[in-house]
């Protein structure tokens, strides 16, 4: 009884851990389906920034390319070759603002691509730890729910043996009073 006890008391301690773990395990799931979500949002960005830098680009490289045919861009002939000043001003100001717009995109596409980059190595380097985690944390439920099986079927061997030894008692137990109510019908029968 007192090892039945004592067993019960361990298995309670086991399903306690195991809960525990069972809770964990759940935890880290949660886990690594939110940084599933994460990397999904992460390559979408990634997909726009690409796109976007190759617009930019392309846009850069037409700007440039416009520039080339038109000829000299030197300033001093933009402005000497304009009919009037205001317009030789006004094609210098439009020059440098699509440069500088341009540029603008390609230099805010190119950062927004690296910072996801980066984004996306960090994410690979958590997904990669939280892998491991998740495998440490299932393998320790799988031992314990061993554990507490072997511990239950302890038990019951336990309590089965109480019951055959019980059983044994009362086969004892029967045996000796029949024994008695047959001394018992034999002194009375002899005297």
């Amino acid at each position: 009884d007192a090892q039945a006890h004592q067993a019960l008391i361990s298995l309670y301690a086991l399903d306690s851990r195991l809960q525990a773990w069972r809770t964990r395990v759940a935890s880290l799931e949660q886990q690594a389906a939110a940084l599933r979500a994460e990397r999904t949002s992460i390559r979408q960005e990634l997909g726009a920034a690409r796109a976007s830098l190759k617009t930019g680009r392309q846009r850069l490289a037409a700007d440039l390319r416009a520039l080339y045919e038109r000829g000299n861009v030197d300033p001093v002939a933009v402005v000497l070759g304009a009919e009037s000043l205001t317009k030789g001003l006004r094609r210098l100001d439009a020059l440098s603002r699509v440069s500088d717009q341009s540029g603008k995109i390609v230099a805010a596409t190119t950062a927004a691509r690296e910072r996801l980059l980066q984004s996306q190595n960090r994410l690979a380097a958590e997904e990669h730890r939280l892998a491991r985690s998740l495998a440490a944390a299932r393998q320790a439920e799988r031992n314990l729910a061993r554990a507490a099986a072997a511990k239950r079927a302890y038990i019951s061997s336990l309590r089965t043996r109480e019951r055959m030894q019980a059983a044994q008692v009362r086969s004892v137990a029967a045996a000796a009073q029949a024994a008695q109510q047959r001394s018992q019908h034999l002194q009375r029968t002899t005297s």
